[in-house]
């Protein structure tokens, strides 16, 4: 969980979603109802553009100046040393998202400490940035975009750095006994040291290593196989019967279906799959469409695993639906803790929005 410069950087994503959630993504088979989609009004762009000019001059009066030489690195309020590095990882990711050019004098290189700070880098070198900030120029899905420019020489070396520290930080059996329950995830701290795995840790690898492999960085498959498996495992194996509405834009036309399913979400870990919040739920549905989407022309990628892993989509995204709340990270088996990890939640619902 970050603190309160993530609370900006949230919900500046936040506004940069041009849409109510509504889920497109075949996760759903059922019968599509068609109806005209009317584009958003010029006044409601105009105040989508205002709304992220004012979120990416806010948080450039955010960004701390540099220590002089002679200046205390302890002393309280002071310089980045003060800051931790994932905070300043997610400002740039925003930053280069809203469209800030990556020569822009707000970006600044700095090392890697962790899963989550590994992954925010990546997503911020690898991002598609919205065309001059405008998330109405989008190109349509399959056309070219500026995530296909080539990385410059420095981008492409800290991109292969951090690639090769998530590869490294992926749980598996280090001997030949038998595999542990958190095999395939990601925990907090450094590579090569055992350490339990948690759904937001295994969330951020995930995005991190989708953004780099989408910009040319070889990510082995069995490493989408293994996160699959985990991610479906951990899903919580049963809930109510609900109806997910789903829908899918094709130009001016909007096509709407309904599909019973199960609301399923995801809790901290497998052990606690039976207590879902939202911000977890988010994060497992958001990590098994990455793997689904990575590893469709692999062998591995089963029938069977296939059908899974549709189910395993669906059910999450019912379980969000049916939980939905934009004021609170909803955890309805965790009565007063609606607002723990409240920003991350919001996040995740942007992540959400572009994947589902």
């Amino acid at each position: 969980m970050l603190p309160r410069v993530r609370r900006a950087s949230s919900l500046l994503l936040c506004s940069l979603l041009v849409s109510a959630i509504g889920f497109s993504h075949p996760a759903a088979a059922g019968p599509k109802t068609k109806r005209e989609n009317p584009p958003y009004s010029a006044d409601f762009q105009a105040r989508v553009r205002k709304a992220i000019e004012r979120g990416v001059a806010h948080l450039r009066t955010k960004q701390l100046r540099d220590l002089p030489a002679d200046a205390d690195p302890d002393a309280p309020g002071e310089g980045m040393d003060t800051v931790r590095y994932e905070e300043a990882a997610a400002v740039t990711w925003v930053l280069r998202r809203a469209g800030v050019p990556a020569d822009d004098p707000a970006f600044a290189k700095a090392a890697k400490t962790g899963t989550e700070e590994a992954a925010l880098l990546l997503l911020a070198l690898c991002v598609e940035p919205l065309p001059l900030g405008n998330p109405f120029e989008m190109p349509a899905p399959g056309g070219t975009s500026a995530s296909t420019a080539p990385l410059s020489a420095t981008d492409r070396a800290v991109v292969d750095r951090a690639v090769a520290f998530l590869l490294d930080g992926q749980l598996k059996r280090r001997s030949a006994g038998a595999r542990a329950d958190d095999d395939g995830g990601w925990g907090t701290g450094e590579p090569g040291h055992r350490h339990v795995g948690i759904i937001p840790s295994a969330y951020m690898a995930l995005l991190g290593l989708e953004a780099a492999s989408r910009r040319g960085a070889p990510v082995p498959a069995r490493v989408w196989v293994d996160a699959l498996g985990l991610l479906l495992a951990w899903q919580a194996p049963k809930g109510p019967a609900v109806s997910l509405r789903m829908n899918e834009i094709r130009g001016a036309e909007l096509f709407e279906s309904v599909e019973r399913a199960k609301s399923r979400g995801f809790g901290l870990m497998e052990s606690l799959s039976d207590r879902p919040t939202g911000y977890f739920s988010a994060a497992g549905v958001i990590g098994l469409t990455i793997c689904q989407d990575a590893l469709q022309t692999e062998p591995t990628f089963t029938r069977e695993l296939r059908e899974q892993t549709r189910l395993g989509i669906r059910d999450g995204l019912a379980w969000v639906q049916q939980n939905y709340d934009i004021a609170h990270n909803p955890a309805p088996r965790l009565p007063g803790s609606q607002d723990v990890s409240y920003d991350c939640w919001l996040q995740s619902l942007a992540h959400l929005a572009i994947h589902a």
